[in-house]
């Protein structure tokens, strides 16, 4: 306007009006010109590509960083979004044909990187119909790849789980030996990171997710294995499994973290103990204290075990149990009618100890005899009395078993003439060996005289005496034991297993003695416990010449590091 301002001024001095309107349309038509030049100048380098923004776009930025449209110098800002997808509308408005399909490719997708802008997702997993479109051959397959899994460094994108854990078929296809088993373990990796759903662990995942057997198929699919040592302060396996599982998933638990199937336990069978047990006579509880100790016993075999006097026998009450024990303890104990006359027509198990089989044998009322086959002969000791001059006389004491010699404890003290043996059996004779068979014999080792010590007939047992009295460490318990299994016919798996208590261990203990246990014990993988005094305390000085003594167990160093050395060889500490 003020080139024209000008001219008119020029003009008026010089010329007359008709020139002025002429000047004017001259100058109109000028300016109209270069402002069509410089428009199509500025198209054209666009077009070209020389008027770039900052992200390679004719209009600007795009992806991550911008999403905003200005429409005054077609430029994104950082936000904009192009309101619900309305770039569509936008590239009709203002391209047309390629350059158009070019602006709506642009702001859909960045082909040149393939790479999505922070919430982009391509929808329900419409990457595939973008790359079939897009891409050919191995192009397309990598395009493919990169929006399901980024192959480079295996890393998920904020919400990718492949499905349901298919990272295993995606690790086999795509890789080979060692690549595949990095593959899967970047997966696991992945699944246990604390990021992952706010679960810590696959186990936590799983056990938030499912129960049972499908609890078991999570963790195995996402590749978590058992520990197989006790975890969470359980002392063992099948205290872990119990806690976490119930039913088939109990024993599944069992058999991954290698321990033994689990075997359905027969319904549990009954037994039955009679006991001596007299009035005001000298160790009137020893029966009960012997009672006590079979019924620990048959707890090897799982059974639901009753314990009462023989004078409290109810008639018929045999019928009721699998087992019935009478152990024998006191010379000449009476026994009920009741009882006698069940155990003569019984078909239940009846397992006789020691004494008073007479009241049974020698009655021709209950035809002992003639049902089982066998007689009773007598009772039988010591051949002679034991004294200073006679200090071993002899007795049945050596049980002959599989081919072993299990002798009974005996020990005579010249001085006080104490004997410390149970040397008392029951001496049976077999009349009819279609009915009776000795199983086990007895020998007296000074007259080598060979005696039945457990004899079956039918379904009556005898043991000729009570294999808990004087028990010694390779005594006849041991033969008794082992032949309950046939007695009671629960045959059981050989496994010799067991379990050693070191009792009162304290500072005046060998800690050579313990080092040596503490070898032989680990060698032979047997655990073992040590019960430790912390104080050891003689007040009358008997171990000690008549003088006190007390010794505290930190005044016994070297004992200190045998208890230490011992529970490095599997030992361990009870105070």
């Amino acid at each position: 306007m003020d080139i024209i301002k000008n001219k008119l001024h020029s003009a008026h001095k010089f010329i007359d009006v008709r020139f002025v309107l002429l000047a004017c349309t001259i100058l109109l038509i000028q300016l109209y010109t270069v402002s069509s030049a410089n428009a199509s100048g500025y198209e054209a380098q666009l077009m070209s590509g020389k008027h770039q923004g900052s992200s390679g776009h004719p209009y600007g930025k795009h992806g991550n960083d911008s999403h905003k449209y200005d429409d005054d110098d077609h430029e994104h800002g950082d936000d904009h979004k192009h309101d619900k997808k309305k770039y569509k509308k936008h590239c009709k408005k203002k391209h047309e044909d390629d350059s158009r399909e070019q602006c709506i490719e642009t702001h859909k997708y960045n082909d040149d990187d393939h790479e999505h802008g922070d919430d982009h997702k391509h929808g329900k997993k419409k990457y595939k119909k973008h790359c079939k479109k897009k891409h050919e051959d191995d192009s397309r397959e990598q395009c493919m790849e990169a929006h399901k899994y980024n192959d480079d460094d295996h890393e998920h994108g904020g919400d990718h789980k492949h499905g349901k854990k298919k990272y295993k078929k995606h690790c086999k296809k795509k890789h080979e030996d060692d690549g595949r088993k990095q593959c899967l373990k970047e997966h696991r990796k992945y699944h246990e990171d604390p990021s992952h759903d706010n679960e810590s662990t696959i186990q936590e995942h799983c056990e938030k997710k499912h129960s049972g057997e499908a609890l078991m198929q999570c963790k195995k699919e996402h590749g978590y294995v058992e520990p197989t040592e006790p975890h969470d302060n359980e002392n063992t396996i099948q205290e872990h499994c119990e806690k976490k599982h119930s039913g088939e998933a109990f024993e599944q638990c069992i058999i991954e973290h290698g321990g033994d199937p689990v075997i359905d336990p027969p319904t549990a069978q009954r037994a039955l103990i009679l006991y001596d047990a007299p009035v005001g006579v000298p160790m009137q509880k020893l029966g009960l204290s012997q009672a006590i100790m079979l019924k620990n016993l048959l707890g090897h075999f799982s059974m639901n075990v009753e314990m009462k006097r023989i004078a409290d026998y109810v008639a018929g009450e045999v019928e009721s149990y699998d087992a019935l024990f009478y152990l024998g303890s006191y010379y000449n104990n009476p026994s009920t009618e009741s009882f006698l006359l069940d155990v003569s027509t019984t078909n239940t198990t009846v397992v006789w100890f020691k004494y008073n089989l007479w009241d049974l044998a020698w009655n021709t009322t209950y035809g002992f005899s003639e049902k089982f086959g066998i007689n009773l002969i007598a009772s039988s000791g010591f051949n002679s009395p034991p004294s200073p001059s006679n200090l071993e006389p002899g007795f049945f004491d050596t049980v002959m078993y599989k081919n072993l010699a299990f002798k009974k404890f005996y020990a005579y003290d010249a001085t006080t003439q104490v004997v410390s043996a149970d040397p008392d059996i029951g001496v049976l004779e077999i009349s009819d060996p279609t009915k009776a068979t000795a199983l086990v014999e007895i020998v007296n080792s000074v007259t080598n005289e060979r005696a039945p010590y457990i004899t079956k007939a039918a379904n009556f047992w005898y043991v000729a005496d009570i294999p808990f009295s004087f028990i010694g460490p390779k005594d006849r318990y041991l033969v008794f034991s082992d032949m309950l299994h046939e007695i009671l016919n629960v045959p059981h798996e050989e496994n010799h297993r067991a379990m050693i208590r070191f009792e009162d261990i304290s500072s005046k203990t060998s800690s050579m003695a313990l080092n040596q246990l503490s070898d032989y014990l680990s060698t032979q993988q047997i655990p073992f416990t040590m019960a430790v005094v912390p104080i050891y305390k003689d007040p009358n000085g008997v171990y000690n010449s008549g003088v006190a003594e007390e010794i505290p167990i930190s005044d016994a160093p070297n004992l200190i590091d045998s208890l230490q050395y011992a529970e490095a060889r599997g030992g361990h500490v009870l105070m």
